[in-house]
């Protein structure tokens, strides 16, 4: 069956099933040339909690058909799908489009932790670990060593209207860690303690829980719906 092609019909589609979905679905939509003729791409990534309703009723597809959920199915998907992290599910990226210097990062971590046992191949030790499932990415691995297209802005402010330093750090999480502590590190109030056992210093906050707080305030779905955290 043939259509007729616009901008404005593409954008019509897209919005088309953005609305009559929930939650939202908004899918990727590409055009491309074959046999002279113009041919539409819709593509949409797996939804982390399911089922997702099309206007307002639940489907599945089994074999050649699409069938209506009951009330049980759709309270029985709904309870598997909550028993997963939303990092758990594939995405499009390509491990070639990941961060060499993450990678290196990682890898180096591993040979100094002697927890785990490398194998020589890094892509080989993440399928191990489960940050590639079936030699798709998840969005784990997206989030620790890609470019996922959000930021973490942290700001030291003197009062609450003024910032007197602040950094926007777009790194690949496993990096982006590291700078936001090393960030914290050099504004955060440090004393020292003199006694018998010589000179010690003592941070306003323990480097540990610094650090937790940075990971738990980043690994959250929340972060990801406004591409944006705030520290």
């Amino acid at each position: 069956m043939g259509v007729s092609i616009s901008d404005e019909s593409i954008q019509k589609w897209l919005n088309e099933i953005k609305q009559n979905t929930i939650p939202s679905i908004v899918p990727s939509i590409d055009t491309l040339i074959y046999d002279n003729k113009t041919i539409v791409v819709i593509s949409v990534q797996e939804f982390p909690v399911k089922p997702v309703s099309y206007k307002d009723r639940y489907f599945i597809r089994k074999s050649n058909f699409n069938h209506k959920l009951s009330v049980d199915e759709i309270a029985e998907i709904r309870f598997i799908s909550l028993s997963y992290s939303f990092d758990s599910f594939v995405v499009n990226t390509l491990y070639e489009e990941l961060d060499s210097t993450a990678l290196d990062y990682f890898k180096n971590r591993l040979l100094e932790s002697g927890r785990y046992k490398y194998s020589g191949d890094l892509k080989f030790d993440l399928k191990k670990l489960g940050i590639i499932k079936d030699d798709k990415l998840t969005k784990a691995a997206e989030l620790l060593f890609g470019n996922h297209h959000t930021n973490i802005h942290l700001g030291r402010f003197k009062s609450q209207t003024t910032i007197i330093d602040d950094l926007l750090i777009r790194s690949p999480l496993i990096l982006a860690v590291e700078e936001a502590i090393d960030f914290i590190k050099k504004n955060i109030r440090l004393e020292f303690e003199f006694g018998g056992d010589g000179l010690k210093r003592k941070m306003a906050i323990p480097y540990s829980c610094n650090k937790r707080i940075i990971t738990k305030c980043n690994c959250t779905p929340r972060l990801f719906k406004s591409n944006r955290c705030n520290c």
